[in-house]
This record gives structure tokens, C-alpha cells and sequence, in this order.
């Protein structure tokens, strides 16, 4: 599937979940089938900027992730998620890959967390980002 197709499922996603928990599990699962690994989650803001935890009680931890040998390229990408002109949370999005273009990655974390804004109401948006571990689904083709 090419970058610009992928972006078009991506948003297909979007309009048709029926959660926030769904629309990230669904897009967690599609890029994981093209990337290697995606993670997806939602974070609140501490005094303007997002608080990024080391890790959480899910087990997923995000420095060692990222210090990790698993795959040549492994990045993390925030995204503000805006809902009728306000910032409400952050997307995090955590990627281990072969190869995918990290121009791409941060264009698309950008881009999923748009559509929350859009399709997501701000209630549950605030909601994910209250919770300790927000909404956090990880995806790796290796842990099955």
C-alpha cells in the first residue's frame, strides 16, 4: 500500500470507529501490517507541553523502546489533537520499522490525531488523556 493510499485508509478509519479506543486499535493494526510496529496513545498536557512518561503500567516503556535493537529505525512523534480550536491532548505515536520514511511517520501522526480531532468528541478525548496510561494500544507483528 502506498504513503498516500495508507493515509486514505487511515481516515476511512476515522469516520467510521465508533471509540477513540477502536479508531487507534484499527490504525495501530493497519500500520503495524506496513511498518513493523506502531503504538498509539493519548496524553494530557502538563503545563503546555505532553507528558511523556518512561512507562507504563501496561508494560509498554518507551526508553527502552526506543534504545532497542528490534528494528534499524525507531522513532516518537507527538501530534497536538485540536477539537473545535483548542488543544485537548497529545498523540503519541511510538514506530519501529525497516524502513518507512520518518518524514511519513510524522505526517501521519499529525494526520491521525487530526482526525481525532475531527471525529472524536472532546469529552472522550479528555477522558483518554486523563487516564494514567491514556489510550494505549501497541501493535507488533513479533509479539504474536
Amino acid at each position: 500500500m502506498r504513503d498516500r493510499e495508507l493515509m486514505s485508509e487511515i481516515r476511512r478509519i476515522a469516520v467510521r470507529s465508533e471509540s477513540l479506543e477502536q479508531m487507534l486499535e484499527s490504525i495501530s493494526a493497519l500500520l503495524t501490517v506496513h511498518i513493523g510496529s506502531a503504538t498509539l496513545f493519548v496524553r494530557p498536557f502538563a503545563h503546555g507541553y505532553p507528558f511523556l512518561p518512561h512507562s507504563h503500567p501496561s508494560g509498554f516503556n518507551v526508553t527502552r523502546f526506543l534504545e532497542s535493537r528490534e528494528f534499524p529505525f525507531r522513532a516518537l512523534y507527538t501530534a497536538p489533537i485540536v477539537h473545535q480550536g483548542r488543544s485537548r491532548a497529545t498523540l503519541v505515536g511510538c514506530f519501529g520499522s525497516w524502513g518507512a520514511s520518518g518524514e511519513f511517520l510524522q505526517l501521519m501522526t499529525a494526520e491521525i490525531a487530526a482526525e481525532i480531532g475531527k471525529t472524536v468528541t472532546g469529552a472522550e478525548v479528555d477522558a483518554a488523556a486523563s487516564q494514567n496510561t491514556g489510550q494505549e494500544l501497541t501493535h507488533d507483528r513479533h509479539a504474536a
